[in-house]
């Protein structure tokens, strides 16, 4: 990823679009417009983005805090620019945010299939600790459930 990529907070509608488009293209029952809406207007979900160098919003993380954990629920980056460590980015910093909100610890879903994401998180300090059976639909797929438990209050 060139070092010019900026991670910013998503608050505003505008960016809606360019959201939309990435979750389409990344899974096969994508959040709804409204379902971003109301993330928009909860106070403590988490909405990040990281715009490429041409200024487009290339990947962008969903994240929520709840007493002192840090859910992750959606990590996702253009088809076309993943493997430029957008992700790791965007984790990273939502990893960030929730830490400084209190997060003592981080949980998140990945579909069994999702080597590399499951790679990624746990280059990042992520395990494994469960499996949801027959959890994700279009195709019928487990859920494994990821935690990293050693995040560090700031």
């Amino acid at each position: 990823m060139t070092p010019v990529a900026k991670v910013f907070a998503v608050r505003q509608i505008t960016d809606l679009s360019a959201l939309l488009r990435i979750e389409f293209a990344s899974f096969s029952r994508p959040w709804t417009p409204a379902m971003f809406q109301q993330a928009f207007a909860d106070p403590h979900t988490i909405v990040l983005a990281v715009r490429d160098t041409d200024d487009t919003i290339a990947g962008f993380v969903v994240g929520r805090v709840v007493a002192d954990e840090l859910e992750i629920l959606i990590v996702a980056v253009d088809p076309d620019r993943r493997r430029q460590g957008m992700g790791q980015r965007l984790v990273l910093a939502i990893l960030d945010l929730g830490r400084e909100q209190g997060a003592r610890a981080a949980s998140l879903e990945v579909r069994r299939s999702n080597r590399a994401a499951r790679r990624l998180y746990e280059r990042l300090g992520f395990q494994r600790e469960a499996v949801r059976q027959a959890y994700y639909q279009d195709p019928l797929e487990d859920g494994l459930i990821y935690w990293h438990r050693a995040l560090s209050p700031s």
